[in-house]
């Protein structure tokens, strides 16, 4: 799913978040989580990828706050990648999530 403008990017994102609540079907949560890895289609501003309108960091604090807390920017999240890339499988995506969990005991 691609986004046209910024409204579109924001629920893009939100819809991508949601995707994770439960994990594929993988019988782990997002309080499991231990890593996000973010590729983020161009442009890459001289900011670096960070700074990139595809780059929401707002949306993920947004969904993190009512989902799990503990995984908000603010309170030192697991482990994240931010990585810029020319592109990605299809071309109207811009931005591409990957979730690694553990499994609860």
């Amino acid at each position: 799913m691609g986004a046209k403008c910024a409204d579109e990017m924001v629920a893009v994102a939100r819809n991508s978040h949601e995707h994770q609540i439960g994990l594929g079907g993988t019988g782990s949560a997002l309080e499991y989580r231990i890593q996000l890895t973010f590729f983020v289609k161009g442009p890459v501003p001289d900011g670096g990828v960070l700074s990139s309108p595809n780059f929401r960091q707002d949306v993920m604090d947004e969904f993190f706050a009512e989902h799990c807390p503990k995984h908000c920017s603010h309170n030192a999240p697991p482990r994240s990648e931010v990585i810029g890339v020319a592109a990605l499988a299809q071309s109207t995506i811009v931005v591409e999530i990957v979730a690694v969990a553990a499994l609860p005991d």
